[in-house]
């Protein structure tokens, strides 16, 4: 499974659950979007990119929220696509997880955590 999807699903858990302000989320997810050093799946790079979109459209300036509202989002709707790219993710995850372990045989113990059978 890819080492970064731990980081990005906890960004989003955090941003979601309120601990962590937009201008941390959007701070934190750019840096580690733009410096990770990991190579995605395609599926998994097309979601985080999609991500990416979403964060950098959002404002809480209401000229620009009235003047292209199919562009700009405001906060509930960020919140909105990060739950939303948050499901998806896990969907991802289940996904990619019963088939990298199967042929590696290794077992989920715990979120981000492997044991060798």
């Amino acid at each position: 499974m890819n080492e970064s999807f731990g980081i990005y699903r906890d960004l989003l858990r955090k941003f979601v659950a309120h601990e962590m302000t937009v201008a941390q989320f959007q701070s934190t997810f750019f840096t580690q979007f733009l410096k990770d050093p990991c190579k995605f799946d395609e599926s998994l790079f097309l979601l985080l990119d999609e991500l990416f979109g979403d964060v950098d459209s959002y404002t809480d300036d209401p000229v620009l929220l009235a003047k292209s509202p199919d562009f700009y989002l405001d906060l509930p709707g960020l919140e909105r696509k990060a739950q939303d790219i948050g499901a998806r993710l896990e969907a991802w995850r289940a996904e990619h997880t019963s088939r990298d372990d199967l042929l590696s045989g290794n077992q989920i113990i715990a979120p981000g955590r492997r044991t060798v059978k």
